[in-house]
């Protein structure tokens, strides 16, 4: 209980220290008006999740460690392919061992609509990704929980 609540204040932490490393937008079509785009928040952690393709075309954003990344996208059905991956861990109180998962994410797709002027925040965190409204990542603001299947063996390469 106190372990989960301590997980929760620091990711809080880290939410409200990254607002503050936001960095340039970056424009995907500057052609189309705002009212058809949306800002897309996708928040960089120690992990570096990002999308190598948006809509099966090559992108390379220069998503880094530790920021908020914004994106300038189309509004409507955005594919991505990822990669990158996270970890997640734990450490036994009472015999103070630790271990560590990490979860490959390359090659995994996800797909969502994004409506017309809106914003979002992308997170990642352990074994899920999720989908934000605004620039937020707390629990009122979710809106889409991705959990891709990690028992296949391809996900452990």
């Amino acid at each position: 209980m106190i372990n989960n609540i301590f997980k929760r204040l620091l990711f809080l932490f880290f939410v409200l220290l990254l607002i503050g490393c936001t960095n340039k937008v970056m424009v995907f079509d500057t052609s189309l008006p705002d009212e058809e785009t949306v800002i897309i928040y996708w928040v960089g952690t120690e992990s570096s999740v990002h999308p190598v393709t948006y809509n099966g075309i090559s992108v390379d954003w220069n998503i880094g460690s530790w920021g908020f990344y914004p994106l300038k996208l189309p509004a409507g059905n955005s594919v991505f392919e990822l990669d990158g991956y996270t970890q997640s861990g734990s450490v036994d109180a009472i015999t103070g061992s630790s271990f560590s998962i990490r979860y490959n994410w390359r090659g995994l797709h996800f797909s969502y609509f994004f409506e017309k002027g809106q914003e979002y925040t992308v997170h990642f965190q352990g074994r899920r990704m999720s989908i934000h409204r605004g620039k937020s990542g707390s629990k009122n603001t979710l809106i889409y929980e991705y959990l891709p299947d990690w028992t296949s063996p391809d996900r452990w390469k």
